[in-house]
């Protein structure tokens, strides 16, 4: 919609390392979108050629306090709030309804509760909106445990069983990247008990995956010992 101005960003992409890095490469991207409302070139990541183009209708202090991740002299809480404030003058710039997609949201979860804790209150407050999503089962244990940040948090939405042929050619793609393999029949198992839900499918495969190491094959009773301790 013209109404709208979604902004997709992949987490695994923004290379997480540690809250700082990650909150570093969110601005870079969020600026990037600042600068296509401006109608000026791409904003380019080097902190020297953004401190120059000054057109882009920041103010100077912003400038000056990006030029300071590099040499680590800002807070997370510093970082966090600006990153907050750039959002909000996206949606002030643009006059539309910002839609943010973080997908891969699960890659955040490693940076403990503190920091979660001030993300989802930064969300709560924002004059954005926000999408999250992931393809791994951990997400929706995230999002139903009572004791975590995101609890009750988002509205959750599962997609429902996928084609079968798209659910056995989704398992191959997978498996071929972790050099898995299936014996017979294992993995008509698999997709007949998960009854090819992403989210019983996935937790079921890497429940395979974990107790196959080091092998990396899939035999009938890792399938039923996989079984037994998941969906079962």
């Amino acid at each position: 919609r013209k109404s709208s101005l979604p902004i997709f960003i992949k987490c695994e992409e923004l290379l997480p390392l540690d809250e700082l890095t990650f909150l570093k490469n969110l601005t870079i991207r969020l600026l990037e979108e600042y600068g296509k409302i401006r109608k000026i070139s791409a904003v380019k990541t080097s902190f020297e050629e953004l401190f120059q183009k000054t057109q882009i209708g920041l103010e100077i202090a912003d400038f000056t306090f990006w030029l300071k991740f590099g040499e680590r002299k800002i807070t997370v809480k510093e970082a966090l709030d600006k990153s907050f404030e750039l959002i909000n003058k996206i949606a002030f710039k643009s006059q539309k309804k910002v839609i943010i997609f973080l997908d891969e949201f699960q890659e955040l979860f490693s940076f403990g509760d503190q920091f979660l804790w001030a993300l989802r209150a930064k969300i709560a407050s924002s004059k954005a909106s926000f999408v999250v999503s992931s393809s791994w089962h951990r997400f929706k244990e995230e999002l139903i445990n009572e004791k975590r940040p995101f609890f009750n948090f988002f509205e959750t939405y599962e997609i429902k069983a996928v084609p079968r042929e798209d659910a056995r050619k989704y398992l191959l793609k997978r498996a071929r990247k972790f050099n898995l393999k299936f014996e017979a029949l294992v993995l008509d198992k698999i997709l007949d008990v998960s009854e090819c839900k992403p989210f019983y499918l996935q937790l079921l495969a890497l429940k395979c995956y974990i107790l196959s190491l080091p092998r990396k094959i899939v035999t009938p009773d890792i399938f039923e010992q996989a079984l037994k301790e998941t969906i079962n």
